[in-house]
């Protein structure tokens, strides 16, 4: 007998484990979306929304690793993405929930409850 695929495989750190296409199945969009090599997201079915308050239309999206206090004793590793307009842009922090090799799941800012997976 063969044990399940998420028993065999070690994930990666999430910084390598990310790149690549996922499928996501929010509670608003189905799709996929591919983060490349140089930080550039590709998403065609809009997990991350194309528009911003203060830029107007998204020209390009991005994603970094940031680390951040959230205690005075304590931090965290965030996925920050960030939507680029002509006007300006926006940065929204990911908390990272879960780094499987075939799952990734994310929560927004501090959460635990509003996110979602992407899948492989």
């Amino acid at each position: 007998m063969t044990p399940p695929k998420d028993l065999t495989c070690q994930a990666p750190s999430i910084e390598q484990n990310i790149i690549g296409t996922w499928n996501f199945n929010n509670s608003v969009r189905i799709g996929t979306i591919t983060f490349d090599t140089n930080k550039k997201i590709i998403d065609p079915d809009s997990l991350f929304t194309n528009n911003i308050d203060v830029g107007g239309r998204v020209t390009a999206k991005v994603y970094s690793f940031v680390t951040l206090n959230t205690s005075p004793s304590e931090s965290q590793l965030f996925l920050l993405v960030r939507k680029i307009a002509k006007k300006g842009e926006e940065g929204v922090y990911y908390s990272i929930l879960d780094n499987k090799c075939n799952k990734v799941r994310l929560a927004l800012g501090g959460s635990r409850s509003t996110g979602f997976e992407l899948t492989r």
